[in-house]
């Protein structure tokens, strides 16, 4: 019934009801796939960029796969145009790594994901997405990772290896690596493993060094102490 309501809305070019009658529909029956895409275009017509962004969300939980991440970054993109003038918000980027979760081998929720760190200006936020895209284990009620999946979360792992040494992050470096040999089912006996590590051990062995001479230094050589350590951290 809702559902010939909501065609027999849109025959009469009314949007807002269609839509309502979609959503009635959608609450009762969320993981009913007919709905979808005619619920978010009815959004699209009707609603604010923010109430669709909500919209895309709510269907973007209820679907799997490469579906669920395609409404992710539309969601993302809903988001941004909502709030365009608030570069400091993250959440189109949460959103965004988690559809890169979902759908690791998409060049264009990468893309997005790159494009939105760098409209918000938080200098990690790319890091921590790469991270947590290729780290991300089986979602429940998802089928597990084929080898192209695999191989797409190793090259993620592989970007944030290179942006974590980049900035410095030895040891979460190390790990990304280590993470990128085990989905390609390589050994961890790996020369780039073994070198960040040693950098790694090193770095916090002078981190050591420069906190046991800080603890111990008279008043008057703290402060160029103190810099020292700030430079390693």
């Amino acid at each position: 019934f809702l559902l010939e309501a909501a065609e027999m809305a849109e025959t009469a070019e009314r949007p807002d009801l269609s839509h309502d009658f979609l959503i009635e529909a959608f609450v009762a029956e969320p993981q009913l796939e007919v709905l979808h895409d005619p619920l978010v275009a009815d959004a699209r017509s009707a609603q604010s960029d923010a109430q669709l962004a909500v919209v895309l969300e709510a269907v973007a939980a209820a679907s799997t796969g490469a579906a669920r991440a395609r409404w992710l970054r539309e969601a993302a993109e809903a988001h941004v145009r909502a709030a365009p003038h608030e570069p400091h918000d993250t959440w189109a980027a949460e959103l965004l790594v988690r559809a890169l979760a979902v759908d690791p081998a998409s060049p264009e929720t990468l893309s997005a994901l790159q494009a939105e760190a760098g409209r918000a200006g938080h200098a990690s936020l790319l890091l921590d997405g790469l991270e947590r895209a290729g780290k991300a284990g089986q979602t429940a009620g998802e089928s597990r990772d084929d080898d192209g999946a695999r191989a797409a979360r190793a090259e993620l792992l592989d970007r944030a290896t290179r942006l974590a040494e980049e900035s410095g992050q030895l040891e979460r470096a190390a790990s990304c690596r280590e993470q990128a040999l085990a989905l390609r089912g390589r050994s961890s006996a790996d020369a780039d493993l073994a070198r960040l590590r040693a950098l790694a051990t090193k770095r916090g062995a002078l981190l050591d060094l420069a906190r046991r001479d800080l603890e111990a230094a008279p008043e008057a050589e703290r402060g160029a102490l103190a810099m020292r350590l700030g430079l390693l951290l």
